[in-house]
């Protein structure tokens, strides 16, 4: 099990706030959570990385239809089901963390 992995009634908590949180805390936690995926995007490719961040919160609301490669090819992503897997479950995570769904599970230094 990776840092990464939420358990399935958080994923659909996350699920219902990509599909529609209108208040905050919700809100700020949908940014950072996207603000994570611009962050390791190189520079250069923010275009790629705005798609994929539209691409995750479809998969997010209806994670079986479209399937993952639609997906890839919908959004024009040139990344692997792998990468945009990993992509998915850091966002989700971000998110409830973010939310305050989930503890801070990081070092205290």
């Amino acid at each position: 099990m990776n840092r990464y992995t939420l358990p399935p009634g958080i994923v659909k908590v996350c699920a219902g706030l990509v599909q529609g949180a209108k208040t905050e805390p919700y809100l700020s936690a949908l940014c950072t959570a996207e603000q994570m995926i611009f962050d390791k995007y190189p520079a250069g490719q923010q275009d790629e990385a705005h798609r994929l961040a539209a691409a995750i919160k479809v998969n997010v609301k209806h994670p079986r239809r479209p399937s993952v490669a639609t997906l890839l090819r919908q959004f024009d992503l040139n990344i692997s089901e792998k990468t945009f897997r990993r992509y998915k479950r850091e966002y989700c995570y971000t998110l409830a963390l973010e939310a305050g769904l989930i503890p801070d599970a990081s070092p205290k230094h």
